[in-house]
């Protein structure tokens, strides 16, 4: 990604990016002081001192991380941003993205990757925060379709056992591509089975 200060390289990006109407791991920085509006906290940081943003918790194959995943040792925080700014359908032109929008913002929400062997499932504990942000500086105040991103944070655990993500066992990480294109890992929410047996004594 580079710097957000690296203003022409970044807008180049996000200009041209094709999976701007989904939901992706966010692990990139946004233009310092260009929030819009901010509810809760628990975002990245933003500046050249932090990695662009990036937290360093998250293993990855170097074994030192800068992804969007990070790990506590009684759960995972997971950051997660779109190519938008809202929260509604129409402000993020996908019902399928308001959608996830609003069951990961939901405590008890039930999930899993689908790419996942072993088919793990997650359940939010709470969500954070959540706020508009820009992706880039721009010579105006106004606000192209590519500058704008909604992020939100949540904290999740393993549903069977309240502990946190065990990326040694499956990381969705390998599972997604990291140049914000298509083809990433669909996550799919868990409906429970409150289906009883009939008692005909």
């Amino acid at each position: 990604m580079g710097h957000s200060n690296a203003k022409y390289r970044t807008q180049d990006y996000w200009q041209n990016m094709p999976a701007h109407a989904e939901w992706f791991i966010d692990a990139c920085g946004h233009a310092g002081g260009d929030v819009t509006y901010t509810s809760g906290s628990g975002f990245h940081a933003n500046s050249d001192d932090d990695d662009n943003g990036v937290d360093s918790t998250h293993s990855d194959i170097n074994g030192t991380g800068r992804g969007g995943i990070r790990h506590y040792s009684d759960h995972t925080r997971i950051y997660w941003g779109i190519r938008r700014h809202g929260n509604t359908a129409t402000d993020l032109e996908s019902q399928n993205a308001a959608d996830f929008y609003s069951a990961m913002r939901s405590t008890g929400t039930l999930f899993r990757w689908r790419d996942d062997p072993d088919q793990t499932v997650y359940r939010v504990l709470d969500s954070i925060g959540h706020r508009n942000a820009a992706n880039y500086q721009h010579e105006s105040n106004s606000y192209p379709g590519s500058k704008k991103r909604r992020q939100m944070v949540q904290r999740i655990v393993v549903d069977a056992t309240n502990l946190p993500m065990d990326p040694v066992n499956w990381d969705p990480m390998s599972a997604c591509r990291h140049d914000g294109h298509g083809d990433a890992t669909i996550i799919d929410i868990v409906t429970p089975d409150v289906t009883f047996g009939m008692d005909s004594s």
